[in-house]
């Protein structure tokens, strides 16, 4: 677990998911957007597994689901989150990717953070 940091996920539409399940109006592809930033210092609570899940979600109500793990690059102080489907659409897995370069924070003092 990390504080300090934003991510931000699209699409959430319940309401073009409602119609794809009850009438099959609409087709929900998995397509899917990520964006992290920096909002803070950023603190580790805990040890950082990659790969470990922080998200997921149903996509629809038999099979599909959204997934967003997270990496720790430690050799270039990065943490690296990936959103993906766990089901092919027209061949090819839909994901996207975002990086947060972690950078020391400036505090209120107008000294920076070391952490």
């Amino acid at each position: 677990m990390a504080q300090g940091f934003l991510v931000g996920l699209s699409p959430t539409d319940q309401w073009l998911r409602l119609l794809s399940t009850i009438d099959n109006l609409a087709e929900d592809t998995s397509d899917a957007s990520i964006a992290c930033r920096q909002i803070g210092p950023v603190r580790f609570l805990a040890e950082i597994e990659d790969g470990e899940e922080v998200f997921s979600e149903r996509r629809s109500i038999l099979f599909k689901r959204l997934h967003v793990v997270r990496f720790l690059d430690k050799k270039r102080n990065t943490l690296v989150y990936l959103v993906y489907s766990d089901k092919l659409i027209e061949g090819s897995p839909k994901n996207a990717i975002s990086t947060v370069p972690i950078m020391p924070w400036l505090q209120e003092s107008g000294t920076r953070n070391q952490e």
